[in-house]
């Protein structure tokens, strides 16, 4: 089913979905240019934005392209003519990640102090647990 109603009414709720896709598409472009055991932990983090995105659209009973931003696209742009250039860099690519998930997490905190029903105020909020708890994750997994 395509946005109709519901997103009419919810142009935040589609910026979040849209968010989810460019972080999740972040995190698997991103996984190409770390170490093995860094890559598998960045996969299971794009699985679970993959997750988030079909919440969201549950709750929101509608479905967004997942194909990405033109943002985005031009961030893994220019990453991938940075790595080509410089060479692959496990911090770069971490920054790059954490980066992206800042931008995910402060949607959410605009999300949150909307007035939602119920059943998406529960989804956003522990969405945005998931979001902050990763933080200290990904700030690990550079060391």
């Amino acid at each position: 089913m395509q946005c109709d109603r519901a997103m009419k009414t919810s142009p935040l709720l589609r910026k979040l979905i849209r968010a989810c896709v460019d972080d999740e598409r972040t995190l698997r472009h991103e996984s190409q240019f770390v170490d093995a055991s860094i890559a598998v932990a960045l996969r299971r983090l794009a699985r679970e934005r993959e997750h988030f995105v079909a919440d969201l659209e549950r709750v929101g009973e509608c479905q967004v392209p997942g194909d990405g931003s033109w943002g985005e696209l031009s961030r893994e742009a220019a990453r991938a003519l940075w790595v080509a250039a410089a060479g692959p860099n496990k911090g770069d690519a971490l920054a790059t990640c954490r980066h992206s998930r800042a931008r995910t997490e402060a949607l959410y905190d605009k999300a949150l102090q909307a007035s939602w029903p119920d059943g998406i105020r529960f989804v956003l909020a522990s969405q945005q647990r998931c979001l902050h708890d990763e933080a200290a994750d990904l700030y690990q997994l550079q060391f």
